[in-house]
């Protein structure tokens, strides 16, 4: 009897054998804890804002119409983070895809007293912390979405480099970075703007800088790889290109662009000494048309000041529009196409 309880002990059980391991044991630091916890956080904490979000969707100040023309605004909430202390607001851009979801950079417009940068992903869901964050050695200039892959931010510092973040991946740390070697920018980096996918599918954006080059940079699968498709030559008064005074003083430099939406080869430049140029992808030798975007005094003169911002305008029909640093718009008449005319703020 002994022995045959013996015998039987050895034999395995009938069914499946599980094994467990220390790793499926642990659900509190598991991946659908994680998600359950973010979920229950932006319920918890749109409860508690319940009436601030009621205004988001619906407050309309009955004042308004006894004062046309003027309007009034209603402060919601404060996005803040502790490791953006002492940094500025250097750029912000909301997610195509994500109607909630938007991005800020910070970096230090102080260029004598520079640090690091930061790049944080804030969602109105949750207002009480970013959803990630990234942060650069140099100070972050601006920022851009991909238009179809919203997880994509092409960003540019002041050191002149560009790097690419997916917003995705958990770790501190970029996809697709310039250097050297590859090819950069040598002063601070303005603006980047994602295009269509060239001929072999590469994904690329454009960025430009105060060194006066405007340029194109390829994703490609192991490294991010530059190509100038524009330098920014200096003006002279007559409206002519400065050749001489460009070989010895330098570009323009260069601070603002955009492309425009029908016609992909054609790009406005913005530059430090408050000149707008039209340009074209397949003319880099040449600028297009050059306008003087200067304001002072309620009038246009030949004092130049910085332009900060251009657009292409979707509305006006052979018009140019211009900003004026106290609210005030200029128009003039131009036989472009309709409706894709720039738009300058400052």
């Amino acid at each position: 009897m002994d022995a045959q309880r013996n015998k039987n002990s050895k034999e395995p059980s009938s069914g499946l054998v599980t094994t467990t391991t220390k790793e499926d044991d642990d659900v509190i630091h598991s991946q659908e804890m994680g998600h359950s916890l973010k979920i229950m956080e932006r319920m918890v904490n749109q409860n508690a804002e319940d009436e601030i979000y009621s205004d988001f969707k619906y407050w309309e100040d009955a004042s308004d119409q006894f004062r046309p023309g003027d309007g009034s605004l209603l402060p919601l909430w404060r996005f803040a983070d502790t490791r953006a202390r002492r940094k500025q607001v250097t750029a912000l851009a909301w997610n195509p895809q994500f109607a909630d979801m938007f991005v800020v950079t910070y970096g230090h417009y102080d260029f004598m007293k520079q640090g690091s940068g930061l790049i944080a992903v804030y969602s109105l869901k949750n207002t009480s912390h970013p959803e990630s964050t990234f942060t650069t050695e140099t100070g972050c200039m601006c920022v851009a979405i991909h238009p179809q892959h919203s997880a994509l931010l092409a960003v540019g510092c002041y050191d002149g480099s560009v790097k690419v973040f997916d917003i995705r991946k958990k770790e501190n740390k970029h996809i697709f970075m310039s250097d050297v070697k590859s090819g950069k920018h040598t002063d601070p980096v303005w603006q980047v703007h994602w295009q269509e996918e060239d001929l072999a599918k590469d994904l690329n954006f454009y960025s430009i800088s105060s060194d006066g080059r405007v340029a194109n940079w390829i994703l490609s699968k192991n490294e991010l790889k530059m190509e100038v498709v524009m330098m920014l030559k200096l003006v002279n008064p007559s409206g002519g290109v400065a050749e001489e005074e460009a070989s010895l003083t330098g570009l323009a430099g260069g601070c603002c662009f955009d492309f425009n939406r029908s016609s992909e080869h054609l790009f406005i430049v913005g530059t430090e000494e408050g000149k707008i140029h039209k340009c074209s992808k397949a003319y880099s030798g040449q600028y297009l048309k050059t306008c003087v975007v200067c304001w002072c005094c309620g009038e246009w003169c030949e004092a130049t000041v910085r332009s900060s911002r251009v657009r292409w305008c979707l509305t006006c029909n052979a018009m140019q529009v211009r900003g004026s640093p106290h609210g005030s718009v200029q128009r003039e008449v131009e036989p472009v196409p309709p409706a894709r005319l720039p738009v300058l703020f400052r």
